[in-house]
């Protein structure tokens, strides 16, 4: 509760980003006979979408509502993160990756939207906290219970099926052939569950569930990924300098010590992370599924990287902690303590805030919007109410703001959404108009509904 708390006074604008509102919009319509599960799949992302869908039964659908899946999400990451550090890092380093696991730049924006970032990171951080507790054990509950996350995670979001093979090398180095094939049948088994959930649902028309889903669409016929193949190397220097740091951190000391064959000297923690780590970065950068186009599942953006970044981070403080053992020495987990704390007073007193780039446009992390969005809609709820019009770029984002103006209105206020050149017009036919109707154009991302400039 805590971390949801401060984590909350730090949430941004509700965003089109990465499909966030529409979620949102197939979620608070989810009883409705109209919605399709099956529309596209990011419907069909059930491990994010029915837990928001509770979340809405429980607390209604007002737009703050929107916030308490993604936060409550990287809360229990946290939480699970810091139980991982705090049974295998001395005191003083785990003090500073709780701060520096707050203030790591992605996963700000990646715990304020309705994404997939926030439920994964969760997911899988439960999944390596389970994993953890088998090599120490050997239980089979817990190698199970580890699958089960990361197959939610896969439920999610594909792509955060990547992590999988990592995991089961883990388990090779770990454990036997058992336990190897135990992982992968139960790992098949969850698959071929979802796989017959959906080919059933769907008429037979989703032999391959999710993935004929995905498959229809990320395809070089429907124009989907046209990046070019350079763009997965060079979007490294688009992300934040403490994301490039603790990812080479992470990563370079484990292929130093696996080309020496030397794994066996570190903490099977580490290995178990920067296992997940490159098995993720390899299949994303490198699963090629159409060689003429080198296109891949995933496109080369910044933002697909924020899932490993919590899990590079921990990694990095494993191998500060190694290495403070080994030169018997610990004056850089004094630094990194240090650092840390320098960090949180520049964050908390300077006004410092980590921001996180998409498409050309900064989202610095603005105070407590989850307590000001209510307030947001109702004002543009009385824009509509006086006769005045919204318009906006495409129909999903007209969609989007019928969902989120919708509990401020009344029952027999209904909206009328007309098509005008390239916009899209959001009016209430039967508001009683003051005056001169005015009409504001509404961008999501944005923190006033109604700019100053034009007075309501």
């Amino acid at each position: 509760m805590v971390v949801w708390c401060a984590r909350s006074a730090y949430t941004q604008p509700i965003e089109t980003g990465g499909d966030a509102i529409k979620k949102w919009t197939y979620v608070s319509n989810f009883w409705d006979s109209n919605t399709k599960t099956l529309a596209n799949h990011h419907t069909m992302r059930w491990a994010v979408n029915l837990p928001g869908v509770a979340f809405k039964e429980v607390f209604g659908d007002a737009p703050a509502v929107c916030y308490f899946w993604p936060l409550t999400a990287f809360s229990i990451a946290y939480v699970f993160l810091c139980l991982i550090a705090s049974d295998h890092l001395p005191r003083r380093l785990v003090v500073a990756f709780a701060i520096l696991l707050f203030l790591e730049p992605m996963m700000h924006r990646g715990s304020s939207q309705f994404q997939p970032i926030a439920p994964g990171c969760a997911y899988i951080s439960a999944s390596f906290f389970f994993a953890i507790e088998w090599s120490h054990r050997h239980r089979a509950y817990a190698l199970l219970m580890s699958v089960v996350f990361l197959f939610l995670a896969y439920g999610a979001k594909a792509p955060y099926g990547y992590f999988f093979p990592g995991l089961l090398l883990f388990v090779f180095k770990e454990g036997k052939l058992h336990d190897i094939v135990l992982a992968i049948v139960a790992f098949v088994f969850l698959f071929s569950v979802e796989v017959w959930v959906f080919n059933s649902i769907s008429d037979r028309v989703l032999p391959l569930g999710r993935l004929s889903a995905i498959l229809s669409t990320h395809n070089p016929e429907t124009g989907f990924n046209d990046a070019r193949y350079v763009d997965y190397f060079l979007m490294w220097f688009r992300i934040s300098w403490f994301d490039q740091l603790i990812t080479f951190v992470a990563l370079a000391p484990f292929v130093y010590f696996r080309a020496k064959q030397r794994l066996a000297e570190v903490s099977p923690v580490v290995v178990l992370l920067c296992l997940g780590l490159c098995s993720y970065h390899v299949l994303n950068t490198f699963l090629v599924v159409n060689v003429e186009t080198l296109m891949t599942p995933q496109p080369p953006k910044e933002k697909y990287l924020a899932i490993t970044m919590p899990f590079a981070l921990l990694a990095s403080f494993f191998w500060v902690s190694h290495f403070c053992e080994t030169w018997k020495d610990d004056v850089v987990a004094r630094i990194v303590f240090a650092a840390s704390f320098v960090l949180l007073v520049s964050h908390l007193a300077l006004g410092i805030q980590p921001s996180y780039g998409h498409n050309s446009i900064k989202y610095p992390a603005r105070n407590a919007f989850i307590y000001r969005v209510g307030a947001h809609y109702r004002e543009g709820a009385d824009w509509l109410k006086n006769g005045n019009s919204v318009t906006t770029n495409s129909h999903e984002k007209a969609e989007a703001l019928r969902v989120l103006l919708r509990p401020y209105l009344k029952p027999d206020e209904t909206f009328l959404v007309t098509p005008r050149e390239s916009e899209f017009l959001l009016q209430l036919p039967a508001a009683s108009r003051s005056g001169k109707p005015r009409v504001v154009r509404y961008w999501f991302s944005q923190y006033e509904f109604v700019p100053r400039r034009i007075s309501m």
